[in-house]
């Protein structure tokens, strides 16, 4: 038998307490960034939708798709 106690690591981790656990504002930063990002992917890809059909009567074209595949591959 050890004659070591045996402790409980949750409750040695300092990172473990009841006031570490809620929202910090760090945690609440990141999640508003990442959702304006989103957004902001969201309305660009829109406006690339909406603005195809123009750009390929303009360049005369029906290889349109490659430009939609440009767009979201540079933003990738």
């Amino acid at each position: 038998m050890s004659s070591f106690a045996t402790a409980d690591p949750a409750s040695t981790d300092p990172d473990s307490t009841e006031e570490n656990q809620g929202w910090t504002l760090r945690l609440i930063l990141s999640l508003v960034s990442i959702c304006l990002v989103l957004e902001m992917l969201t309305i660009s890809y829109l406006m690339v939708a909406t603005a195809l059909p123009e750009m390929i009567g303009h360049y005369q074209t029906t290889q349109g798709a490659w430009v939609l595949s440009a767009f979201l591959l540079s933003g990738a």
